[in-house]
């Protein structure tokens, strides 16, 4: 199975830094992700070079027509676009993701974990206000949008209980992932994806798609995989994701620290 990475030099700024610590993560996360898979960047011109630069090696380099000409803003966008190519079973993972072991593949579709959880009425859902990133994030173009999607939609209670994170995402049903991504991109204009963001396009109807066509999917982790003790606790999961590498005071210490274990 091929473990696909995908990316994109926007001219405008990235929403986390492109800098060193950044490329020693991308470095470790593809460096432990071909100790188990074939790995493919699937890119533009500019980030083929950017990491070959870099020393971040795959095996395979893919410079894809829809992700170079894409000229929108959205970085999930490329994410989108890179699922879209994709014809066998694979895994995409972010840059963030650092894997330890194989995931176990249980369910058609298995997302890193749920990011949103156990959602269960209206109240629920209404009490992520505007000063709340999930509002932003989910509701407010879910309030906006859901007429867009009345086939799966009905007056009533229509939010699937879990939002998924899509850090590491295993997939066994590609051309279903695919179908799904190409008909949401054709039902809302570039201008209204341009207005959502991307975790509504990329995960959150993916989730509502496969919840309302009662396609079975599930987490590899039930919670968030991370960890701040630099102990064995660390490689407890089958994969951490380092979200947070950006702000992170001890980001080097535990990229050294798996690079130690699993690298030398």
């Amino acid at each position: 199975m091929n473990l696909i990475y995908s990316f994109k030099k926007f001219n405008h700024s990235h929403y986390k830094p492109i800098d060193s610590t950044f490329f020693n993560i991308a470095k470790t996360s593809v460096d432990m992700a071909r100790k188990h898979y074939t790995t493919i960047l699937y890119c533009d011109s500019a980030s083929k070079k950017m990491f070959e630069t870099n020393g971040v090696i795959f095996d395979k380099i893919i410079i894809c027509d829809s992700i170079e000409n894409y000229s929108g803003r959205l970085i999930g966008m490329i994410k989108i676009l890179a699922m879209m190519e994709q014809t066998e079973p694979y895994i995409i993972s972010d840059f963030d993701t650092i894997i330890f072991k194989k995931p176990i593949q249980k369910n058609t579709i298995d997302f890193a974990y749920p990011e949103l959880k156990n959602i269960t009425d209206d109240t629920d859902w209404n009490s992520y206000d505007e000063d709340k990133y999930l509002y932003r994030l989910y509701k407010k173009p879910f309030d906006k949008y859901h007429s867009k999607f009345s086939e799966y939609y009905n007056h009533g209670w229509d939010i699937p209980s879990n939002i998924s994170n899509h850090s590491l995402v295993m997939v066994s049903h590609p051309i279903l992932v695919k179908e799904i991504y190409h008909e949401v991109l054709s039902i809302l204009s570039v201008k209204e994806q341009e207005d959502c963001y991307s975790p509504f396009l990329e995960q959150f109807l993916l989730t509502y798609y496969l919840t309302f066509m009662k396609v079975d999917y599930g987490y590899i982790h039930d919670s968030p995989p991370t960890h701040n003790d630099l102990s064995i606790k660390l490689l407890k999961w089958d994969f951490i994701h380092l979200i947070n590498y950006d702000t992170d005071i001890t980001i080097n210490n535990k990229i050294e620290f798996i690079t130690n274990k699993f690298l030398k």
